[in-house]
Protein backbone atom coordinates (compact mmCIF):
# COMPACT_ATOMS: atom_id res chain seq x y z
CA UNK A 1 0.00 0.00 0.00
CA UNK A 2 1.41 3.16 -0.90
CA UNK A 3 1.38 5.99 1.69
CA UNK A 4 2.20 10.06 1.51
CA UNK A 5 2.20 12.35 4.10
CA UNK A 6 0.50 14.95 3.23
CA UNK A 7 0.75 17.50 6.53
CA UNK A 8 4.27 18.07 7.65
CA UNK A 9 5.93 20.97 9.47
CA UNK A 10 9.64 22.15 8.52
CA UNK A 11 11.27 24.34 11.02
CA UNK A 12 9.57 27.53 8.86
CA UNK A 13 6.69 26.49 11.41
CA UNK A 14 8.39 28.10 14.04
CA UNK A 15 7.70 26.64 17.49
CA UNK A 16 5.94 23.77 15.80
CA UNK A 17 8.22 21.86 13.19
CA UNK A 18 11.51 20.25 14.55
CA UNK A 19 12.92 18.57 12.01
CA UNK A 20 15.07 19.56 9.62
CA UNK A 21 14.14 20.04 5.97
CA UNK A 22 16.39 17.21 4.80
CA UNK A 23 15.46 15.01 7.06
CA UNK A 24 11.85 14.86 6.53
CA UNK A 25 12.25 14.25 2.79
CA UNK A 26 15.55 11.60 3.59
CA UNK A 27 12.79 9.88 5.59
CA UNK A 28 10.20 10.06 2.99
CA UNK A 29 13.20 8.29 0.92
CA UNK A 30 13.76 5.92 2.77
CA UNK A 31 10.14 4.24 3.19
CA UNK A 32 9.60 4.72 -0.62
CA UNK A 33 7.17 7.33 -0.26
CA UNK A 34 6.73 8.12 -4.09
CA UNK A 35 5.90 11.84 -2.74
CA UNK A 36 6.11 14.49 0.39
CA UNK A 37 3.63 17.66 0.96
CA UNK A 38 5.41 20.37 2.83
CA UNK A 39 2.20 22.33 4.79
CA UNK A 40 4.07 25.25 6.97
CA UNK A 41 2.25 27.61 9.10
CA UNK A 42 0.93 30.34 6.99
CA UNK A 43 3.86 30.16 4.90
CA UNK A 44 5.54 28.79 2.09
CA UNK A 45 9.25 30.22 3.09
CA UNK A 46 10.45 26.34 3.17
CA UNK A 47 9.75 25.10 0.05
CA UNK A 48 12.52 26.40 -2.16
CA UNK A 49 14.84 24.44 0.14
CA UNK A 50 12.33 21.66 0.07
CA UNK A 51 12.21 21.43 -3.29
CA UNK A 52 15.92 21.35 -3.73
CA UNK A 53 15.99 18.11 -1.31
CA UNK A 54 12.96 16.49 -3.18
CA UNK A 55 15.36 16.57 -6.00
CA UNK A 56 18.41 15.15 -4.21
CA UNK A 57 16.41 12.27 -3.20
CA UNK A 58 13.89 11.74 -5.73
CA UNK A 59 10.74 12.79 -4.52
CA UNK A 60 7.92 14.42 -5.70
CA UNK A 61 7.23 17.53 -3.64
CA UNK A 62 3.77 18.92 -2.89
CA UNK A 63 3.82 22.65 -2.04
CA UNK A 64 1.01 23.71 0.63
CA UNK A 65 0.28 25.93 3.45
CA UNK A 66 -1.71 25.35 7.01
CA UNK A 67 -3.76 28.66 6.85
CA UNK A 68 -5.06 30.16 9.57
CA UNK A 69 -9.13 31.16 9.23
CA UNK A 70 -10.26 33.97 10.84
CA UNK A 71 -12.10 31.91 13.57
CA UNK A 72 -8.43 30.77 14.49
CA UNK A 73 -9.12 27.20 13.23
CA UNK A 74 -6.49 25.72 10.58
CA UNK A 75 -6.75 24.20 7.10
CA UNK A 76 -4.41 22.37 5.27
CA UNK A 77 -4.20 23.57 1.37
CA UNK A 78 -2.29 21.86 -1.49
CA UNK A 79 -1.49 23.25 -4.40
CA UNK A 80 -2.48 21.07 -7.21
CA UNK A 81 -1.98 23.05 -10.48
CA UNK A 82 0.28 25.90 -11.29
CA UNK A 83 -2.78 28.22 -10.98
CA UNK A 84 -3.18 26.78 -7.19
CA UNK A 85 0.11 27.83 -6.45
CA UNK A 86 -0.52 31.25 -7.46
CA UNK A 87 -3.48 31.08 -5.76
CA UNK A 88 -2.09 30.07 -2.29
CA UNK A 89 1.03 32.76 -2.83
CA UNK A 90 -1.87 35.11 -3.33
CA UNK A 91 -3.63 33.88 -0.19
CA UNK A 92 -0.55 33.65 2.13
CA UNK A 93 -0.02 37.58 1.37
CA UNK A 94 -3.71 38.92 1.96
CA UNK A 95 -3.17 36.64 5.37
CA UNK A 96 -0.25 38.84 6.28
CA UNK A 97 -1.44 42.32 5.02
CA UNK A 98 -3.18 44.65 7.44
CA UNK A 99 -2.93 45.46 11.13
CA UNK A 100 -1.96 43.32 13.14
CA UNK A 101 -1.66 40.67 11.40
CA UNK A 102 2.23 40.34 10.54
CA UNK A 103 2.35 38.38 13.94
CA UNK A 104 -0.99 36.18 13.86
CA UNK A 105 -1.88 35.92 10.28
CA UNK A 106 -5.47 34.81 9.06
CA UNK A 107 -7.58 34.35 6.12
CA UNK A 108 -11.22 34.89 5.84
CA UNK A 109 -13.27 32.15 4.28
CA UNK A 110 -14.77 33.94 1.50
CA UNK A 111 -11.46 35.11 0.21
CA UNK A 112 -10.41 31.22 0.23
CA UNK A 113 -13.20 29.98 -1.88
CA UNK A 114 -12.97 32.93 -3.93
CA UNK A 115 -9.31 31.65 -4.55
CA UNK A 116 -9.52 28.19 -4.16
CA UNK A 117 -8.93 27.14 -8.03
CA UNK A 118 -6.07 24.60 -8.26
CA UNK A 119 -6.23 24.40 -4.33
CA UNK A 120 -7.31 20.67 -2.76
CA UNK A 121 -8.22 21.08 0.68
CA UNK A 122 -7.37 18.85 3.88
CA UNK A 123 -9.74 18.16 6.73
CA UNK A 124 -6.47 19.70 9.01
CA UNK A 125 -4.92 18.68 12.11
CA UNK A 126 -5.66 19.43 16.07
CA UNK A 127 -6.60 22.72 15.02
CA UNK A 128 -8.44 22.62 12.48
CA UNK A 129 -12.49 23.15 12.28
CA UNK A 130 -13.41 19.47 12.03
CA UNK A 131 -11.37 18.84 15.13
CA UNK A 132 -12.86 21.57 17.11
CA UNK A 133 -16.48 20.16 16.02
CA UNK A 134 -15.62 16.86 16.97
CA UNK A 135 -14.54 18.00 20.76
CA UNK A 136 -17.90 19.24 20.62
CA UNK A 137 -19.72 15.77 19.11
CA UNK A 138 -22.03 15.76 22.17
CA UNK A 139 -23.21 19.19 21.25
CA UNK A 140 -23.75 18.60 17.71
CA UNK A 141 -25.42 15.55 17.27
CA UNK A 142 -28.16 16.95 19.75
CA UNK A 143 -28.74 19.71 17.22
CA UNK A 144 -28.92 17.63 14.80
CA UNK A 145 -30.94 14.89 16.13
CA UNK A 146 -33.54 18.43 16.69
CA UNK A 147 -33.17 19.93 13.55
CA UNK A 148 -33.35 16.81 11.55
CA UNK A 149 -34.76 14.33 13.44
CA UNK A 150 -33.04 11.20 14.98
CA UNK A 151 -34.67 8.86 12.49
CA UNK A 152 -33.19 10.91 9.61
CA UNK A 153 -29.44 11.31 10.62
CA UNK A 154 -26.55 8.72 10.41
CA UNK A 155 -23.53 9.05 12.24
CA UNK A 156 -20.15 7.71 10.43
CA UNK A 157 -17.05 6.28 12.18
CA UNK A 158 -14.38 4.66 10.44
CA UNK A 159 -13.11 1.45 12.83
CA UNK A 160 -9.65 2.25 11.57
CA UNK A 161 -9.22 5.74 13.95
CA UNK A 162 -10.09 3.72 17.40
CA UNK A 163 -9.34 1.01 18.99
CA UNK A 164 -11.63 -2.25 18.77
CA UNK A 165 -13.14 -1.91 21.99
CA UNK A 166 -13.16 1.88 21.96
CA UNK A 167 -14.64 2.03 18.58
CA UNK A 168 -17.76 0.01 20.22
CA UNK A 169 -18.58 2.44 22.74
CA UNK A 170 -18.25 5.36 20.32
CA UNK A 171 -20.85 4.36 18.36
CA UNK A 172 -23.19 2.97 20.49
CA UNK A 173 -22.82 6.36 22.54
CA UNK A 174 -23.91 8.51 19.30
CA UNK A 175 -26.66 5.76 18.85
CA UNK A 176 -27.50 6.41 22.50
CA UNK A 177 -27.15 3.03 23.61
CA UNK A 178 -27.61 1.85 27.36
CA UNK A 179 -23.74 1.65 28.96
CA UNK A 180 -24.18 -1.76 29.98
CA UNK A 181 -24.93 -2.85 26.60
CA UNK A 182 -22.21 -1.34 25.35
CA UNK A 183 -19.89 -2.38 28.00
CA UNK A 184 -21.30 -6.31 27.24
CA UNK A 185 -20.85 -5.55 23.42
CA UNK A 186 -17.37 -3.73 23.86
CA UNK A 187 -15.70 -7.00 25.91
CA UNK A 188 -16.63 -9.77 23.07
CA UNK A 189 -14.11 -7.49 20.40
CA UNK A 190 -10.72 -9.53 21.47
CA UNK A 191 -7.57 -7.96 21.69
CA UNK A 192 -5.03 -9.20 19.15
CA UNK A 193 -1.39 -9.16 20.14
CA UNK A 194 -1.22 -8.88 16.20
CA UNK A 195 -3.08 -5.12 16.57
CA UNK A 196 -1.46 -2.57 14.95
CA UNK A 197 -1.75 1.67 16.60
CA UNK A 198 -4.96 1.77 15.28
CA UNK A 199 -6.84 -1.41 16.88
CA UNK A 200 -7.21 -3.01 13.33
CA UNK A 201 -5.45 -7.01 13.51
CA UNK A 202 -3.52 -8.31 10.47
CA UNK A 203 -3.90 -11.74 9.41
Amino acid sequence: MMFVHLHCHSPYSFLNGVSSTEALVAQAALYQMPALALTDHNTIAGLPEFHKWAAVYGIKPISGAELTLADGTHLTVLAETRQGYRNLCELLTLAHAGEGRRRTPYIEEEILFRLGDGLLVLSGGRHSRIQQLLHRRDEVMAYVYEKYGRDKVARVATYQTFRGRSAVREIGAALALPTPLLDTLAKRVPWSAHADESGCAHR
